[in-house]
């Protein structure tokens, strides 16, 4: 069974090639652990009796790699294993049936025409990815895998998967009047995992010499602690200290900046010393004495934000993080790099 996983992971999961193997292992352990075989699915408490001994001898972050291989192989096992006894004709119609039912129950509660639209789509690409099973037998299982196959295997957008999610609800609720709330919180915890392992999927595609980054997902804010931003991917930019505020004002003084972004807290990589996370991604166009645009490559940097003595000021595991992620950045991506305090400073 781990074979077809690992197919599963490369072809579809689109999992980097270097971490399939901790995947596969992780699964490998856990089956061993609990004495179960590797084609049968596993509960949660199971998952989390495995979980927590793994916890006591290896770092936070394998750990929640190791709850994603589950994840992964759970889902893996519920669609190979999904069988329809359902006659395709009875299963089109009872469809119908449904998606006229949802239409009436929308117009009943005064939705608007869009929302309609948008509620009846995502009923059938569910009706779809049931593969035949009839409405009454939908559980909140369904639901839970309907969204991971969003996430993992379709690559749709956080606030996409959560239009899918009140589409589906408002089927459970109004037409089946299933209770789906311990559903709704699996389905909180996963959407919070996946947010912390898509970072898994990412890949650095080299175009005209600067590297592009997918799979970014939405970033969570407070009004205290936002820049508007002009020049940045979100209207809003989250700050973490006095530094980065005063560095985000000084980046929208800047005519030669045309974009930044605050890198979300899921953005990591891979280091000796743990995971590293950099504060901004900058495209900056090059300007001549007199301000005007020299018509010069755009300059793509990664930057981080610290104190002017964060060599003597930061904790060493802290300073450590930051050196290594800078050769990363400038030897392995051939991106520049570098540690500043102000946007002045810059390139």
């Amino acid at each position: 069974m781990l074979q077809p996983f690992q197919a599963y992971l490369t072809t579809t999961a689109h999992i980097k090639v270097n971490y399939i193997p901790y995947y596969l292992k992780w699964v490998s352990d856990c089956y061993a652990f609990l004495d179960c075989p590797i084609g049968q699915a596993i509960g949660a408490d199971q998952k989390q009796q495995f979980l927590k001994h793994i916890s006591k001898r290896h770092e936070e972050w394998q750990v929640k790699q190791a709850d994603y291989a589950l994840r992964l192989y759970g889902y893996f096992l519920s669609r190979t294993r999904e069988e329809s006894s359902i006659d395709s004709s009875t299963a089109e119609e009872g469809r119908k049936r449904l998606e006229e039912d949802a239409r009436r129950a929308l117009r009943l509660r005064h939705r608007s025409y869009n929302t309609e639209k948008t509620y009846l789509a995502w009923l059938r690409h569910f009706c779809r990815f049931a593969n035949g099973k009839a409405p009454q037998e939908w559980k909140g299982d369904d639901l839970q895998d309907f969204l991971t196959h969003l996430a993992v295997e379709k690559r749709v957008s956080a606030a996409t998967r959560n239009q899918a999610l009140n589409a589906i609800v408002f089927v459970f609720r109004h037409l089946l009047e299933k209770d789906i709330e311990g559903a709704l919180q699996a389905v909180r915890a996963i959407r919070e995992r996946l947010a912390e392992h898509l970072i898994q999927g990412i890949q650095y595609e080299k175009i005209n010499e600067w590297y592009e980054m997918t799979q970014f997902e939405d970033i969570p804010s407070w009004e205290e602690y936002l820049v508007p931003g002009r020049r940045s991917v979100y209207d809003q930019v989250v700050y973490d200290s006095e530094i980065e505020r005063e560095f985000v004002e000084g980046l929208e003084k800047m005519d030669d900046v045309k974009l930044y972004l605050k890198l979300p807290g899921w953005f990591t990589v891979d280091i000796p010393v743990g995971a590293y996370n950099p504060d901004w991604a900058i495209v900056m166009e090059e300007r001549d004495a007199h301000g005007q645009p020299t018509g010069a490559p755009l300059l793509y940097l990664v930057r981080e934000t610290k104190p002017e003595n964060w060599k003597t000021s930061l904790r060493p595991e802290e300073r450590r993080k930051i050196e290594c992620g800078g050769r990363h950045f400038q030897g392995a991506l051939q991106l520049d790099y570098k540690v500043l305090t102000r946007a002045t400073e810059l390139p």
